[in-house]
């Protein structure tokens, strides 16, 4: 295992991985192709603490592999406790995950590196995008997402970054969770965390202290709150998402400012009962202490969060949870009033009819006999007939009936009544103002809200484009400063092979003299060469055959006399042992003076380009934090106008909130009003002048 404090560089790893046959000790990865860019280098995504590679391994899969360029503390303990709590698990969501501590050969070192499957999949937000609308599709992505939070709450493990970004989509559906670098599992809790998460995932009270397997609460609850308010509202992505963010619907503002939250005063405006439910049971969120926030996967003592009857799916989650898959019916905003009220008081005594006098009972009888004798006679004797006589009769009728109706109207009872009825429409109209005028406050608060995200937007977008130019201007020095470092590191790793080949140049030549001066000095006078005697050599030296080298570079030697083909064949074969030995004897190394000089050469050169890199490195943090202080002033204005923005908008909705609570007040009011007077109206339900007149008939 290395023990290394400080780590290679990416463009070390690139040259590394050149070879991976030697760089990689792991079977799957040893012997691997490296994926390359377009000019033919590995491809690197590199982060704040290491480069990650993408190679295609002997076992047929691809893994994703990351190098360290940085130490982290407790690193090693931290992957390792890591890939062993994950080694245990076999969840659908689970990639392959094995932390190497002997994992890329580098400058002559073993380094440690993560080996993860590669695993392919889609992004959570561009999935979302391509399923906008589909409710079925996206309820059962929630239910899945459930799924895996209970999963890994079952374990005892911690993401500590549960976000949209390390949530993948495969084309069969799968749920997959990558990036297990920051988890929390059994066994690191002395630790603490190694990551915060991203902030808009995070609420803003997360601490050291938040590290444990409950990490993930907060993250999950706002996850499946986008999902849920997406499945019944796909809208509500183009109102609160915007492109390039690193959010689903919910930012961190929206947990800084509960009553400014654009994502929670979006979900109230809705016309969708349902969505007021999401914002009512995910409440918790905005208290003061996370412990309150509860699991997503069991019951919670939050009042918003019923719990079903045991057994049921989705045990412990809001309705909106576990009825998600629903299509959302057709509804209306909620009536104002206290009608529920009313239902649940006694019921008020009814009125009773008021009696007749005996007068009026004598006096309307004898009108109403009279009027329908002369209805009979005219309907039996035709000849009576006559024009005067039926209208007579019918003016008699009419006249009983009159005059029955004044001492009804007169009635205490029907006074009452009537003044009862007077009441009722008059505070029906008063209902009617008042919910007009509900409906002109709401449509202001609505107005203004849609104003403040109109504004909010255009200075989001403003302060939007200045961090991607900053960031364009950091990347684009960054690039700068990576091609000029990686072609020094090229540069480098090539000294060490040109400093090899001068110094092999250079003793070649000594190597040749060592075997020409042997060869020459090497006589066949004083050699014990078998049949060759003095006699002979002196005849061969008569010739000027005296050494090894002529016998080397003479083609025969048969011309002279005595030196047949055998006798030539053993001078040869002589000639043979002697370079063998001049060659098993020549220098292996250059003088040291000579070497020295070769190698201080080339020292200078990699120092001279050691010094470039410093420099060039220096070159970049210099100008990075030169960009950053130039867009510093730039970002502090758009933040001033945000902040500007948010108090005079909050300073307006809440004028528009207070007039729409007065008018919602007085229209509750009215409605009470209304409401007892509908059940004083309702006492008089037997007063009716037919039963009067019956009355009047009958006695």
């Amino acid at each position: 295992m290395s023990t290394a404090t400080a780590y290679p560089m990416g463009s070390d790893y690139v040259e590394a991985l050149y070879n991976t046959k030697v760089c990689f000790k792991d079977p799957a990865l040893a012997g691997g192709e490296v994926i390359l860019n377009l000019q033919g280098i590995p491809k690197a995504i590199s982060g704040n603490f290491a480069s990650v590679f993408t190679v295609d391994g002997t076992d047929d899969r691809r893994w994703a592999v990351k190098c360290f360029t940085r130490r982290v503390p407790d690193q090693s303990l931290r992957y390792q406790a890591i890939s062993q709590a994950l080694s245990d698990v076999h969840s659908p969501w689970r990639v392959d995950f094995q932390y190497l501590p002997e994992g890329i050969l580098c400058k002559g070192q073993w380094y440690p590196a993560v080996k993860m499957e590669w695993i392919e999949a889609t992004s959570l937000i561009p999935y979302l995008e391509r399923n906008l609308g589909d409710a079925a599709a996206l309820a059962q992505l929630a239910e899945k997402f459930v799924s895996l939070v209970g999963d890994l709450a079952r374990h005892g493990i911690g993401h500590g970054d549960l976000q949209h970004g390390n949530l993948l989509v495969t084309p069969s559906g799968d749920l997959k969770l990558i990036d297990y670098d920051g988890m929390f599992v059994p066994g690191l809790a002395a630790l603490g965390p190694s990551e915060a998460g991203l902030p808009n995932y995070q609420s803003p009270l997360r601490s050291n202290k938040s590290w444990g397997p409950d990490v993930d609460r907060f993250s999950s609850w706002v996850i499946s709150a986008s999902l849920a308010a997406l499945t019944l509202d796909s809208s509500l992505w183009a109102v609160l998402h915007r492109d390039g963010e690193e959010a689903l619907l919910f930012k961190k503002a929206d947990f800084l400012d509960r009553d400014n939250s654009p994502a929670r005063t979006a979900l109230l405006s809705s016309e969708n009962p349902k969505l007021w439910a999401i914002v009512g049971d995910i409440d918790f969120l905005w208290s003061g202490d996370l412990r309150d926030v509860p699991p997503l996967t069991s019951p919670s003592d939050h009042p918003a969060t019923p719990v079903p009857a045991s057994g049921a799916a989705g045990s412990g989650l809001p309705e909106w949870m576990r009825d998600v898959s629903v299509a959302p019916a057709e509804s209306s905003a909620p009536s104002i009033g206290a009608g529920w009220i009313s239902t649940h008081l006694p019921s008020a005594p009814t009125a009773e009819l008021t009696p007749p006098s005996r007068r009026a009972r004598t006096a309307t009888g004898a009108l109403l006999a009279s009027a329908l004798a002369l209805c009979a006679a005219t309907a039996v004797s035709p000849a009576l007939a006559e024009a005067a006589e039926a209208a007579g009769a019918l003016l008699t009728l009419g006249t009983a009936l009159g005059i029955s109706a004044i001492p009804y109207r007169s009635l205490p009872t029907v006074k009452e009544m009537r003044r009862a009825t007077a009441v009722a429409a008059t505070r029906r109209a008063t209902v009617r103002d008042a919910l007009a005028e509900v409906h002109a406050q709401a449509t202001l608060v609505q107005k203004l809200e849609r104003q403040r995200l109109q504004e909010q937007a255009k200075a989001e977008q403003k302060a939007a484009k200045a961090h991607a130019e900053e960031r364009s201007d950091l990347d684009a020095i960054a690039k700068r400063t990576g091609r000029t470092v990686e072609a020094i590191g090229k540069r480098l790793a090539q000294l060490g092979i040109q400093e090899s080949h001068e110094m092999q140049r250079a003793l070649g030549p000594l190597q040749r003299e060592h075997i020409e001066r042997t060869m020459r000095h090497s006589t066949i006078a004083a050699a014990h060469i078998y049949g060759i005697g003095p006699s002979l050599a002196g005849r061969l030296a008569a010739h000027g055959i005296h050494s090894a080298a002529d016998v080397r570079a003479a083609r025969s030697l048969t011309f002279v006399p005595g030196i047949g083909e055998k006798k030539h064949a053993d001078l040869q074969a002589w000639a043979n042992r002697v370079e063998i030995h001049a060659r098993a004897n020549a220098p292996s190394a250059l003088p040291t003076a000579q070497a020295t000089t070769i190698r201080l050469k080339y020292r200078g050169l990699q120092d001279d380009l050691t010094a470039k890199r410093s420099l060039t490195e220096a070159d970049s943090i210099k100008a990075s934090a030169e960009a950053r202080d130039r867009w510093a002033a730039v970002h502090a204005s758009t933040d001033g106008e945000l902040a500007a923005l948010a108090a005079h908008f909050s300073q307006q909705r809440q004028e528009r909130e207070t007039a729409l609570a007065r008018a919602r007040s007085a229209a509750g009011t009215a409605d009470w009003h209304l409401e007892s007077a509908k059940r004083e109206l309702h006492r008089y339900r037997n007063v009716r002048y037919r039963k009067y007149l019956k009355r009047l008939v009958t006695g």
